[in-house]
Formats: C-alpha cells, sequence, structure tokens
C-alpha cells in the first residue's frame, strides 16, 4: 500500500513539475526537494499511523519525479554531447547501486534495531547530504543553460 502511495504521488509529480519550474527555479525545487526527502524519513522513523505514512509516500512520490525531472535536465545540460552515456552510466550505477546497497544495510538494521531504524538512519544521513549539497546546488540553473544551448 506504501509503495501504491508513492506511484499516485509520481503521477502527480509531472504537472507538478511543469507547474512549479517555469515559476520557482531549478535551485529552488532542488534545495525544497532535499528538505522533503530527509523530511519524509524522519516521519517515517517517528510514524506508527498507516494514513501519514501514506500521505508521506504520496509526498515522496511526487518528489521523486520532480527531484529526478530537475536533476537529469540539468545532468545533461551541463554534460558535453560526447560524454553523455558514459556520465549517464554513472550516475545510474551509483543510483542503483546506492539503492541496493541501502536495502542490504536498511534490512539489517530493521532486523537488529526495529522497523525504524532504517528510516533514522537515512534521514541522519539526508540530513548531512543536505548540508553538504546546499551551497554548491547554487550553480544548477537548468533554464541558463538550456538558453546556452
Amino acid at each position: 500500500m506504501l509503495i501504491s502511495a508513492g506511484a499516485i504521488g509520481a503521477l502527480v509529480g509531472t504537472p507538478v513539475y511543469h507547474l512549479l519550474e517555469p515559476r520557482v527555479g531549478s535551485l529552488t525545487l532542488l534545495r525544497a526537494g532535499l528538505v522533503i526527502e530527509t523530511s519524509v524519513h524522519l516521519v517515517l522513523a517517528l510514524t506508527r499511523n498507516p494514513w501519514v505514512a501514506g500521505a508521506t509516500m504520496a509526498v515522496f512520490g511526487i518528489h521523486a519525479i520532480v527531484w529526478g525531472t530537475v536533476s537529469t535536465t540539468a545532468r545533461q545540460l551541463a554534460t558535453p554531447e560526447a560524454l553523455l552515456g558514459r556520465v549517464n552510466s554513472v550516475y545510474l550505477l551509483a543510483s542503483v547501486g546506492g539503492a541496493a546497497l541501502g536495502s542490504l544495510l536498511g534490512a539489517v538494521l530493521a532486523q537488529r534495531f526495529g522497523l525504524a531504524a532504517p528510516f533514522a538512519t537515512a534521514f541522519v544521513a539526508m540530513a548531512m547530504m543536505t548540508a553538504i549539497a546546499w551551497r554548491p546546488l547554487r550553480h544548477v540553473s537548468v533554464r541558463a543553460a538550456a538558453s546556452e544551448q
């Protein structure tokens, strides 16, 4: 049910992206995405209410589509055409490989410390990632890069 709630959110994500990106820009969407993802992990670590968890997963689904669209567009606009295949391959390897390793670590944490532990750990990791990435993201602008093309 939680995965379905995320999928429903993802369906909403495409029109949300097209509505928000021209109004607030890619930098704001990426920074908001970091805050949203960090918050999602915190809520899932703390809640025991299935409705709250479902609503949180729907928000995460919207975020995943918006983040994916902005980050992919920015990456592709910033990468020379001759390197696009390599850059996208490395990105996907890190993304899918990270998900696989995260699933393994999450299973170990959940078995040892309970089901909330992977979400609490992800919250801490995302809070650190948000702090590290916040300032460098100021260089990302999909519209500026697209106008240079």
